[in-house]
């Protein structure tokens, strides 16, 4: 489901009918924070998915999830994966942009100070609707009808900031391949300015 689609946004090398941004990729690692019924998960799963990545050595930290409430716990979690391990950390911002009372506000883990939060574009530049816009986005992705990998060998439609997210992911990848010597931050700040 979801988490086959976003991986397929980045890892696709299925020769007819996806290809992800660094199809391919090695070492991957694939961690889920979410139950067997893809229900939203504690923070206690989201911050152990979290080590689990940075304890196999991940250098790009992808989440196409998140929750509107915060705390001290996460919020440090995030804060060291970034600055201690030296893992960058990309982050959805939420599909609440349609929504009445407040399509503005934060969304966890994409508003912590560290992580690049990732609003959705169309293919023609321009934020849907459905995408949410505060000042914790820090840039934008293809979000809308993106074409990727399915369970059962199928491929899907899909829109979201969850599939902008993986693009970001993507092209930081591809980016830190070409340019190892590079921290998080610098690969951070290249993202950023030349998006």
């Amino acid at each position: 489901g979801h988490g086959t689609s976003v991986s397929g946004i980045v890892l696709a090398n299925s020769g007819l009918g996806v290809t992800g941004v660094y199809p391919g990729a090695s070492p991957t690692y694939i961690e889920r924070a979410f139950n067997d019924q893809c229900r939203p998960a504690f923070t206690s799963d989201i911050i152990d998915a979290l080590d689990r990545c940075i304890e196999k050595g991940a250098k790009i930290i992808s989440l196409s999830l998140g929750r509107f409430s915060s705390d001290n716990i996460t919020r440090d979690a995030f804060l060291d994966a970034f600055e201690s391990s030296g893992a960058l950390i990309v982050a959805a911002v939420g599909n609440h942009g349609e929504e009445p009372n407040n399509p503005s506000r934060p969304f966890y883990p994409a508003s912590y100070d560290g992580v690049i939060g990732v609003s959705a574009i169309d293919n023609n530049s321009i934020r849907p609707e459905f995408s949410a816009y505060n000042d914790d986005v820090d840039i934008a992705a293809p979000g809308v009808g993106i074409t990727t990998t399915n369970i059962n060998d199928v491929y899907r439609r899909v829109s979201g900031t969850s599939m902008a997210t993986p693009h970001v992911s993507g092209v930081a990848l591809a980016l830190w391949n070409v340019f190892p010597e590079c921290s998080n931050r610098q690969i951070r700040e290249a993202l950023l300015k030349s998006a």
